[in-house]
């Protein structure tokens, strides 16, 4: 199981600049530096194994209700989940690079050396608590109108140089600039691949929905075709499904009834 104490292991043999770069960061973070928390940390881990050791990765908070073999469909590339949002093309809390493509080396090295590099004192943007006169909402109000507005404003040089800050979904928008400037013509026309057969719109619902009470209509015909979901970390969440574990027709129950095991090893 992958933790804190044996990080350097699993990365023993891969590119060095990356566990330079997260002791940088570690360091950062424990000098009470603005740099985020721990999900940032994992941000560039995530991408640093995945680039090392090829396969899958899936944050804790994934219910699991078949193998991946029998959905995951056979990688041609790099592969994540639709978002919804309009800022971003992808989710990061699983992605597949059974195939380690070298997408996601670029997109690593990209994200590494534009938030990680040596001397950089770029800082996290908390893009809820920024109150309206700060010129940094404005920004962020205008890069979630799409995709496309959130790539150029946090890969250019306001963003990276004079402000010296990076958003939350700072990967998502690396992610977007190499995808449309830094892969080789022959591989855009299989990058429609890159998306996962996984039900965005059910995520969201089982995201935003109260898990203590009876699934919708529209989430229990959804789950029955859903081999996983992604769960909410957040506290109130938590809550949420302690109270429903102790109801029999919980949303929380019946998902958990459901699930399969994971091996942790």
């Amino acid at each position: 199981m992958l933790h804190r104490g044996n990080i350097e292991g699993w990365l023993a043999e891969g590119d060095q600049e990356d566990v330079k770069a997260l002791y940088r960061f570690e360091t950062r973070l424990n000098r009470g530096e603005k740099v985020g928390g721990l999900a940032h940390f994992a941000d560039l881990l995530r991408l640093a194994l995945l680039d090392r050791h090829g396969g899958i990765w899936t944050d804790a908070t994934t219910l699991c209700f078949q193998n991946v073999d029998d959905w995951l469909p056979n990688p041609l590339t790099l592969g994540m989940p639709r978002s919804l949002a309009q800022s971003r093309r992808t989710e990061t809390w699983f992605i597949d690079n059974r195939c380690k493509d070298p997408i996601l080396t670029l997109w690593k090295e990209r994200f590494r050396n534009l938030y990680f590099s040596e001397g950089n004192r770029n800082t996290y943007l908390d893009e809820w608590g920024i109150p309206r006169y700060r010129f940094s909402y404005w920004l962020i109000n205008l890069s979630m109108r799409n995709k496309n507005w959130a790539m150029r404003i946090w890969n250019g040089r306001l963003a990276l140089k004079l402000m010296k800050v990076r958003p939350y979904f700072a990967t998502n928008h690396i992610l977007e600039y190499v995808l449309r400037h830094e892969i080789s013509a022959e591989r855009i026309p299989i990058l429609h691949h890159l998306i996962l057969p996984l039900d965005a719109e059910l995520i969201w619902e089982v995201h935003v929905s109260d898990w203590s009470q009876a699934p919708t209509p529209f989430m229990e015909k959804r789950l029955r075709q859903a081999p996983l979901i992604k769960l909410n970390h957040k506290s109130q969440w938590i809550k949420l499904s302690e109270k429903g574990a102790k109801l029999k027709d919980s949303a929380w129950s019946q998902w958990m009834a459901r699930a399969i095991p994971v091996n942790p090893s």
